[in-house]
């Protein structure tokens, strides 16, 4: 049985009214997981912006519970612009908290529909980088490595004018592929990360080492960093550390945390 069009668009539209009350109340929250430097102790890592959302106080509802709905009515871009938003505003806040320039680099994922919409998400953040800071920001945007595949020229698009002013981009779950070198190489990626399927084993298989060594090597010889994901104990950390992988992320180095805003403090 078909759909009335008509009842279609007006579900789709109190969906999108719902999803707007939602953004402006903060029931969506962000929260951030540490990526650590392995290469040098005087080196800063950075960290990944992860979202929930809040259905109840302790309820807290991860991605892949809404995002299928949120891409289905084409709302995902006006998400990541919002993510952009609160985090710039969370890196103001630190800096004037502080009083020097010191927040860490913040990574926000893009989804596939804001990589086809690259004009308009480019210009959305630097007009934010405008009118909220006073230098280059903070931010890196981490683009799935099917999506970097599949919307190449897109990306041409989108990292020229963000990298112009200091923003970096990491290609995320990376398998070894050699034509996703090449993407990377050729768009400027600065960061690759490694996906923690390349990691099972790593303890106890020397291939599964070898593997890993050589994607290792690989983007260090196309002058891109590695970031080793799902790293969730010290044995897996201290192999990853060996190798010469430059960053890691995961349970065994840091598990996600809030991302605390001045006005959640006060409420």
């Amino acid at each position: 049985m078909s759909t009335n069009p008509a009842v279609a668009l007006l579900a789709s539209k109190r969906i999108e009214e719902r999803f707007i009350k939602d953004l402006a109340a903060n029931r969506f929250v962000l929260f951030f997981q540490a990526i650590a430097s392995l290469a040098s102790k005087e080196e800063s890592g950075y960290r990944e912006i992860l979202i929930r959302f809040r259905e109840e106080e302790q309820n807290m509802q991860s991605p892949g519970m809404f995002f299928p709905l949120l891409e289905e009515q084409g709302l995902l871009p006006m998400l990541d612009r919002w993510i952009v938003t609160r985090v710039l505003k969370w890196i103001n806040e630190l800096e004037a908290k502080l009083g020097v320039l010191s927040a860490p680099r913040c990574s926000v994922n893009l989804s596939a529909d804001t990589l086809r919409d690259e004009s308009a998400f480019a210009g959305y953040v630097l007009e934010e980088i405008r009118r909220t800071t006073k230098r280059a920001p903070a931010l890196s945007f981490e683009i799935l490595e099917s999506d970097a595949i599949a919307y190449t020229q897109s990306l041409t698009r989108l990292m020229l004018p963000l990298r112009s002013v200091g923003c970096t981009f990491a290609l995320s779950g990376h398998s070894g592929s050699q034509k996703t070198f090449e993407i990377a190489s050729s768009l400027g990626f600065a960061f690759i990360k490694i996906d923690g399927s390349m990691l099972s084993g790593l303890t106890s298989d020397p291939d599964v080492r070898q593997r890993l060594n050589a994607v290792n090597r690989n983007c260090h010889g196309y002058g891109i960093r590695t970031v080793c994901m799902q790293v969730e104990d010290d044995a897996t950390l201290e192999i990853v550390r060996d190798l010469g992988v430059d960053f890691a992320q995961g349970f065994g180095i840091e598990r996600p945390r809030l991302l605390e805003f001045a006005e959640r403090k006060r409420s």
